[in-house]
């Protein structure tokens, strides 16, 4: 299977990315962990084969710590090389052993059936979610397969923005921009009928937040907007991060002089996949 990555070679910048993280976690509304959120009512206690699919520095693999099986080795799949070294390291101060794997093509087919108790792929299955066959034929029976995506609308009051702001400077209408049709392939809109097929059991939660914009946090929006500037301006438009950093950025501060704060919207999904169905599974 041929995996369309699109714009995730964004993510090799590794301390642009970890930034880009905790600037979410600072300025969030919602103050419980996603971590938490996604793994605290899961009984991951004997999992001990574990792959994470676009594992990227390990953020989610932090959260691991303590829920696993003591002799569990994680399994780490992203296309950016440059994750390597911090993966490696967020596994061994979660206590587990490792092993990265770089791969831009493809990423399932080398594991045999029922290879793993867990599978994680968060923020990333909307890069390939042609792989979920996949992704079902490897888990085990009894396995889990957590996913994290986003709610839409996602970032609504950005987007609206952007729209604006490039309609009046590219002199013709702009109606749609790349980060929605990434988003499309699997959200909160279609999560359900993306997995229903490959498991038989599949529990939805919703995680509502916003991020808080003031005077403060602005130039960190702006640095995570930049992050992302692929996924925010469309590939024809001829424009780069510092349309961001100027146009974008001083409609941002005008919107702050007129009051002080406003929020962007920002809710994610959590579905935790049970019993696998199709090939490998013994069911279906």
């Amino acid at each position: 299977m041929q995996v369309t990555t699109g714009f995730a070679d964004i993510f090799g910048d590794i301390q642009a990315h970890m930034e880009s993280g905790r600037f979410i976690r600072n300025n969030s509304t919602n103050s419980q962990d996603i971590r938490n959120f996604a793994f605290n009512d899961v009984d991951l206690g004997n999992c001990r084969d574990v792959l994470d699919l676009g594992c990227a520095y390990g953020f989610f693999t932090r959260g691991l710590a303590g829920r696993l099986h003591p002799d569990a080795v994680i399994n780490g799949v992203d296309l950016c090389g440059e994750c390597e070294k911090n993966f490696i390291m967020s596994c061994e101060e979660s206590g587990y052993s490792c092993r990265f794997c770089l791969s831009d093509q493809v990423f399932c087919e080398r594991y045999a059936d029922a290879s793993f108790d867990l599978v994680l792929c968060t923020y990333a299955l909307y890069y390939f979610p042609e792989a979920v066959p996949e992704i079902a034929r490897i888990l085990r029976p009894a396995g889990t397969f957590i996913t994290v995506t986003h709610t839409l609308p996602h970032m609504p009051e950005i987007i609206a923005i952007f729209k604006l702001l490039l309609t009046r400077h590219l002199g013709r209408t702009v109606t749609s921009l790349p980060v929605e049709s990434l988003f499309a392939a699997f959200s909160s809109a279609n999560g359900i009928q993306v997995l229903s097929p490959w498991f038989l059991e599949i529990n939805e939660k919703k995680y509502t937040n916003s991020l808080l914009i003031t005077t403060a946090s602005l130039p960190g929006l702006i640095r995570y907007l930049c992050f992302k500037t692929r996924l925010f301006l469309p590939g024809d438009c001829g424009l780069d991060d510092r349309f961001i950093r100027t146009v974008v950025a001083e409609y941002l501060h005008d919107m702050l002089r007129r009051r002080r704060a406003f929020n962007i919207t920002k809710n994610d999904t959590v579905y935790v996949c049970l019993r696998p169905s199709g090939k490998g599974s013994g069911e279906g």
